[in-house]
């Protein structure tokens, strides 16, 4: 049986540095953003990862607005990219990774997900990436895998097609694999996102495991549309 985050040292980062333009650029950063059943996005997600880990293991990568989600969420650890408007997520997160030296499980900001497929991706036995088997747009993150779930290819172009689905912005890391991965982050530019580490990570010979998520268990927020469907899935959840 895989042990819980709180028997194994996980530490979570939450990647909330962003200024969600996508979403209209409103006066809450997209993380502190209500959602139907009261609570903010963040809080959300930390509803939900409260049985995996201790809130003290929970850092949140801030930028803009930093302060609204400091004042919001005192509890938890901070780092803070001040290249916010001009460095991707690949950037945040290695300002993160560079301060941890255990297993880590990290998500978007703009996450909003089930309870359970935190403790899925952690208890995948490897390195694991969320993944939804689905017909995707170009802009999203897409991948192939073999037979067993281990990643072959990764990123939104691949070479002969449009992939098996896409990733959905909830990955972990094993202790073991975080130079790999770190230099992979290392090797991206100001616009990458994490993805790309990954991709570069994947490539040099990381083991990394696609874990399958219901569409409907785990949403990104990154337009309007998005927070609609994120608060009827709530709804269904809490039938």
């Amino acid at each position: 049986m895989a042990r819980n985050g709180r028997e194994r040292n996980v530490k979570v980062v939450i990647l909330a540095a962003g200024m969600g333009s996508r979403m209209g650029g409103g006066e809450l950063p997209k993380p502190l953003i209500p959602l139907v059943n009261g609570r903010s996005i963040m809080e959300q997600q930390l509803r939900v990862l409260a049985p995996l880990v201790s809130v003290h293991d929970v850092y949140a990568v801030v930028g803009y607005k930093k302060d609204l989600i400091m004042e919001r969420h005192p509890e938890l650890g901070f780092v803070y990219n001040p290249n916010f408007s001009t460095e991707n997520t690949a950037g945040s997160l290695l300002r993160a990774l560079r301060k941890l030296d255990d297993d880590v499980l990290w998500l978007n900001g703009d996450v909003v997900l089930a309870p359970g497929i935190a403790e899925a991706v952690c208890g995948a036995g490897s390195s694991a990436m969320a993944v939804q088997r689905k017909a995707v747009g170009d802009e999203e993150v897409k991948f192939t895998s073999d037979a067993d779930g281990r990643i072959l290819a990764l990123g939104k172009r691949l070479p002969g097609g449009d992939g098996e689905g896409e990733a959905v912005g909830v990955n972990f890391c094993r202790r073991r694999d975080l130079p790999l991965f770190v230099a992979g982050l290392e090797r991206c530019g100001d616009t990458d996102y994490f993805e790309r580490g990954l991709e570069l990570a994947v490539q040099g010979g990381l083991e990394l495991m696609a874990v399958d998520v219901d569409p409907a268990a785990c949403i990104e927020v990154d337009f309007p549309a998005d927070l609609d469907q994120a608060n009827a899935m709530l709804e269904d959840w809490d039938r």
